[in-house]
């Protein structure tokens, strides 16, 4: 990231096409502050709140569903 070398815990892995990364990590290095509320993670850094539950295809940033 930004010419850095991210490792993880878990390493990256690619499924049905797609490469799923640890997220927790990124956040982290970018200043997010991340938790884990029951099944769902929730992101915060300044005026930022990003909320996913784990399974779904939609997160909710801002209180705005995309």
């Amino acid at each position: 990231m930004n010419g850095q070398a991210l490792y993880f815990d878990q390493p990256p892995m690619m499924d049905n096409g797609t490469v799923l990364v640890p997220i927790r990590t990124i956040f982290e290095v970018v200043g997010a502050d991340v938790q884990w509320v029951a099944t769902t993670i929730m992101v915060t850094k300044g005026d930022l709140a990003i909320s996913m539950p784990l399974s779904h295809k939609q997160a909710t940033i801002n209180g705005v569903r995309i």
